[in-house]
This record gives structure tokens, C-alpha cells and sequence, in this order.
């Protein structure tokens, strides 16, 4: 069965260059042209960069090909893809303090092409036909101050933010919010108090036994109610209560 050509469509894609916006990125000199073969897709998100992305360099070293990638606002990140591992299609990028800045998506086959076709040397490529499309971009937003007690804290892009919950805090990733838990801990008044903090006591079950009957008690919406109840008219049984213990007594009547 033959396929429908739409030949409006294919006039307008004619010209497509992703993921790059205008065309095959090129040389400053004018005497190379990178393939669109090459690179297939990418996805950029420096940590703390809003601009634009562009290919700025790719340098040959005979068994590999080094990629920079620079944004409009200053960040950088850089990236290799090896002809040891041909299967390896995905180059990651770090920034200079090794944090992820996103990832390049090569045609192992046409890298390993270029790579031995390519003389060595780095290869500086003009802005404007190097700027990546829109879709690339992934912006990911960054802390840039926190605000204490103590005073502000200023926090630069390249730096992590540690939260951690103590005495009874939890801390919470949802759907990229932090929630805050303050549920209380035991083990935090005890680090307060230094050793010298004595939790509570509390009645979880009463069991009577008689003979070979054995009634367990639980409590009843978190308290445990004793009550003394006779119904003989001979005698009385009181309830004690001295430290932790609890006694009976059966009290006769009064001769």
C-alpha cells in the first residue's frame, strides 16, 4: 500500500535543524559544519542559568569528542562521548563543579564517523548558528537566599541546601514542595535535657486473672478506667495506688 505524501508539510520541514534553531552549528572559520546527524536531541537545565543555549565548542582527541555548551547569562557545562563505548549514546553534561547540567543525544554511529574523519583540534563554533531550540531547555529553579533567625543567608547556584528536621521536625518532598512536620519526638527532649529527661509511664493493658479465666483490658480512646464496684453487702474492696502499683483490698464489715 502506498503512503500519502504531504508534500505541504515536508516544504516546511525542509529547513528543520533540531535541536538547533537556524542551522547546522559552524565553524567561526567557515571551514566546517557540524552534521545534524550527530547530535539527535538535548536537554539543558544549568543550575541556575535562564538564557538560551548554545553549542559553543567540540574539540577532537582522537578517541573522543568533548562538547561545551554555554548559556546566554554565563553557565557553562561540558560533556564527552568515547569511542570505547559506542553503545553509549547519552553524553551527560557537568558544570565545573561537577553538578548535572542536563544530557546530549548522539548518533553513535555518525559521532564515530565524524571522530575519524575530524582532524584533531577544538572546533569554536559562531553563536548564532549554534543556539539550541526552545524545547531543549529545562529550567530548574534555585534557592538563592534563606532567611533565619540568624540573620540571611545568601546561597550561590553551584552550592546545595541541606534540610533536616530535628526534635521531633519531618521534612517532606511532594511534588516539589517541602512540607514541614512537627509531630513531636521523646528522643528530642531527651537530647534537650542531656540524659536527665524521664519519659512518662502509661497503662497499655490490664489482665485479671482467676483460676485458669485471664481478661485482658485494653484502653478505651488512649485511658484505662478502674473503678471498684461490690455488690456484696458483707464486705468492700479498695483500690491503692502507691508508686507504680496498684493493690486491692477486700475490707470485711465491721463487727
Amino acid at each position: 500500500m502506498a503512503k500519502i505524501r504531504y508534500e505541504d508539510f515536508a516544504d516546511r520541514s525542509k529547513d528543520a535543524f533540531f535541536p538547533f534553531v537556524k542551522s547546522n552549528p559552524q565553524n567561526r572559520s567557515q571551514d566546517f559544519e557540524l552534521p545534524s546527524s550527530v547530535i539527535l536531541d538535548a536537554a539543558m537545565h544549568i543550575p541556575g542559568s535562564t538564557g538560551y543555549y548554545s553549542l559553543t565548542t567540540m574539540t577532537s582527541l582522537g578517541d573522543r569528542l568533548v562538547f561545551e555548551v554555554r548559556s546566554s547569562d554565563g553557565g557553562t557545562a561540558m560533556g564527552e562521548w568515547v569511542m570505547s563505548q559506542p553503545n553509549l549514546s547519552c553524553v551527560d553534561l557537568l558544570t565545573a563543579s561537577q553538578q548535572h547540567a542536563g544530557m546530549l543525544l548522539l548518533s553513535t554511529r555518525e559521532a564515530a564517523k565524524l571522530l575519524n574523519e575530524l582532524p584533531a583540534g577544538t572546533y569554536t563554533f559562531e553563536e548564532s548558528s549554534a543556539i539550541f531550540a526552545p524545547a531543549t531547555y529545562h529550567f530548574v529553579p534555585y534557592v538563592d537566599e534563606l532567611t533565619t533567625s540568624n540573620g540571611v543567608i545568601s546561597v550561590q547556584p553551584d552550592e546545595d541546601i541541606i534540610l533536616r528536621g530535628h526534635n521531633g521536625v519531618f521534612l517532606e518532598c511532594v511534588d516539589g514542595e517541602i512540607r514541614v512536620h512537627a509531630v513531636g519526638d521523646p528522643r528530642g527532649r531527651r537530647a534537650v535535657c542531656e540524659g536527665t529527661f524521664t519519659p512518662e509511664t502509661f497503662i497499655r493493658e490490664v489482665v485479671f486473672q482467676h483460676a485458669d479465666t485471664t481478661i485482658n483490658c485494653q484502653p478505651d480512646n488512649g485511658n484505662v478506667e478502674i473503678r471498684v464496684v461490690s455488690d456484696s453487702g458483707e464486705s468492700s474492696l479498695r483500690m491503692r495506688q502507691s508508686g507504680n502499683e496498684i493493690s486491692f483490698h477486700l475490707i470485711a464489715p465491721k463487727s
